[in-house]
């Protein structure tokens, strides 16, 4: 007997219609059909419940706030058509219902092909909807923040999951303990939620990774957690068997296969997901990711460099290591160095690890040796050893694996 998946319910948003002030009425009906295409894009994630209003309704007054409380809508999405000097602006906002504070917005260029281009149309209202609805959005990131005081134990599913969508974003020690906490708890508790599985197995290669959350022996030493490779994968097929046409779903199938190395399904799987979603920002840098690492590098890192122009400056820092790492494996040193600056986090020993190979490869060695200090200051005891496994752990290549321990070894870390 198949089994009927539990959704977990967010917020409800009203989408009003998009308002044409470009003072040429040919734009009338690209604003109704734009606005169409929001609410069907929108109405994609099934955590929202979305509301659209009607472009024949009277336009919306001054105050948001009225007919969201009609509504009993938390959110309200709106925007308008408007001139510009190089075509039209479309902008898109969404503001919290209740105190109309703006929470996000964007503006999208376009030429006067908005009026009659079907295509068009649908790419600006699936990029919208998906940087205010997906995973990580607007939404889920405001929902993140509101709370952050409420005990993992109180979280509802919908808002355990949103912890968990941004523990790696977030990038803390506390964020992904208090997301595995609440997502352990929801999976048990509501065992046919594939989101809540799909999240769950992000949230497990991430402390593969770097150790979050995890006994004093496993976050010493990533051979001693590199059983969570099995473990991730075995999430996001659980959510896959639950909800096999959510795009958000199969991303995070294609990334349970990465984490064991199975290549070939990666790319399967990565395809498609994007082939459900292919506006998703989100899915598009972490699989171009993940594509780059398991050799396939131009294909990768066009990916991850094309997500960083979609997400602007909310994009992970962690996209830049795709382009960086083709350059630094093609001896393209100077530009890996500029790409990696562009995805530095202080915090973060992998950052340093990055660093410094880079610049030893470019003689820059009493800086490739101040980030070494620093590496071993955040992870006392790393090896060259170490640095391989790791990178081994994300399949990537031998010669580069090679290149890299070579580098290490100019900028001072220790072998073993």
């Amino acid at each position: 007997m198949a089994i009927t998946p539990t959704i977990s319910r967010g917020p409800t948003v009203l989408i009003q219609p998009l308002a044409n002030n470009t003072g040429d009425p040919r734009y009338d009906a690209a604003a109704s059909i734009l606005t169409e295409h929001l609410i069907a894009s929108m109405g994609k994630f099934s955590t929202l419940r979305v509301i659209g209003r009607s472009v024949t309704e009277p336009k919306m007054t001054i105050d948001i706030g009225d007919p969201a409380r009609k509504m009993n809508a938390q959110y309200v999405v709106g925007g308008s058509l408007i001139a510009s000097a190089n075509g039209t602006s479309i902008r898109i906002q969404l503001d919290e219902a209740l105190t109309a504070s703006s929470v996000w917005s964007k503006n999208f260029e376009v030429g006067p092909e908005i009026v009659s281009s079907a295509s068009v149309q649908d790419e600006i209202a699936g990029q919208a909807a998906t940087l205010i609805g997906g995973f990580p959005g607007a939404i889920v990131t405001a929902e993140y923040k509101r709370v952050q005081a409420k005990p993992a134990r109180e979280l509802n599913s919908y808002e355990c999951i949103a912890q968990g969508v941004l523990a790696g974003t977030v990038g803390t020690r506390a964020a992904v303990i208090r997301a595995r906490e609440c997502l352990d708890r929801v999976t048990r508790e509501e065992p046919a939620n594939p989101l809540a599985w799909a999240v769950l197995s992000g949230v497990l290669l991430n402390q593969r990774s770097f150790g979050f959350g995890l006994p004093q022996d496993e976050a010493r030493s990533i051979e001693k957690r590199f059983y969570l490779s099995e473990a991730t994968l075995k999430a996001s097929l659980r959510a896959a068997e639950l909800a096999p046409d959510d795009g958000f779903v199969r991303s995070r199938l294609a990334i349970g296969y990465f984490a064991n190395c199975q290549t070939d399904l990666l790319q399967y799987e990565a395809e498609r997901a994007i082939a459900l979603n292919p506006y998703d920002a989100y899915a598009i840098g972490s699989l171009g990711l993940a594509l780059a690492f398991s050799g396939q590098w131009d294909v990768g890192a066009g990916m991850a460099e094309k997500a960083i122009r979609l997400m602007g400056a909310s994009a992970p820092n962690l996209w830049w290591y795709a382009p960086a790492k083709r350059h630094w494996l093609r001896g393209e040193h100077q530009e890996a160095y500029n790409a990696f600056r562009r995805g530095y986090v202080e915090r973060l020993w992998l950052s340093h690890l990055n660093m410094a190979y880079t610049l030893a490869s470019l003689d820059r060695l009493d800086e490739a040796r101040a980030h070494i200090a620093k590496l071993l200051e955040l992870e006392p005891g790393f090896t060259i050893r170490e640095a391989d496994i790791f990178f081994r752990t994300y399949c990537i290549e031998l010669s580069f694996r090679e290149k890299t321990a070579e580098a290490l070894r100019k900028a001072g870390l220790p072998e073993e």
